[in-house]
């Protein structure tokens, strides 16, 4: 039975090591568009048009480099070296993803080989010891998750330099928007009214910002 096979076999034909490796496999991958609960809300939210960038009056596509410091420069030689760790670490996800269908594993295994938190803190380590500059870091990163590889899954980019990534953006705005709950507010989602907000980054100074 291929793996599409048993995703796609009716629950009540499911034997309990089948549903078990089903939960598994969809809550531990780290790279893959799973019908999780989760995610199945995240698509339902995606759908909805909230029209966000008129009531705010921005325009055009997200401009990946708002994320990154003033007047960065691609350094080539060192991008080069990030994008084949990255590349090659998400790869081998993807074959330790299939070897542990292959094998059929217990939980104990899942959990030992694909802990997203392990799997994210492995890979930032190795990185650091590519460039551990962390202004730099979060720079590359950034382009090659919204230029060469945008399939990736960004939770990846946030785990690694999302710490850096808010610095960035800390020293280049003052203000930024969030949608609020407000019974009079002009957006409308799950029958609640929500208005777009401006919040001052002053306001989030001494928080705990972290890659969590």
């Amino acid at each position: 039975m291929t793996l599409d096979e048993l995703l796609n076999k009716d629950e009540n034909e499911l034997t309990q090591e089948q549903k078990d490796f089903i939960n598994y496999y969809h809550y531990y991958y780290p790279v893959i568009d799973s019908p999780c609960v989760m995610n199945k809300i995240c698509k339902y939210i995606e759908s909805i048009d909230f029209q966000i960038k008129k009531k705010i009056k921005s325009n055009g596509d997200f401009d990946y480099k708002s994320l990154q410091s003033k007047d960065f420069v691609l350094n080539r030689a060192l991008y080069q070296q990030i994008l084949e760790k990255v590349v090659n670490t998400v790869k081998s996800w993807e074959e330790k993803r299939k070897q542990i269908y292959s094998n059929m594993v217990t939980r104990v295994g899942f959990q030992e080989n694909l802990d997203r938190e392990i799997l994210y803190q492995n890979l930032k380590n190795e990185l650091e010891d590519i460039c551990s500059n962390s202004e730099q870091l979060a720079n590359h990163l950034i382009y090659l998750f919204y230029v060469d590889k945008p399939s990736y899954n960004k939770n990846i980019l946030w785990a690694v330099a999302g710490k850096q990534i808010y610095e960035n953006l800390k020293g280049k705005t003052t203000s930024f928007y969030y949608p609020l709950k407000n019974d009079n507010g002009s957006l409308k989602f799950l029958y609640d009214n929500f208005s777009i907000e401006r919040y001052l980054v002053s306001d989030l100074e001494g928080e705990e910002i972290t890659n969590d």
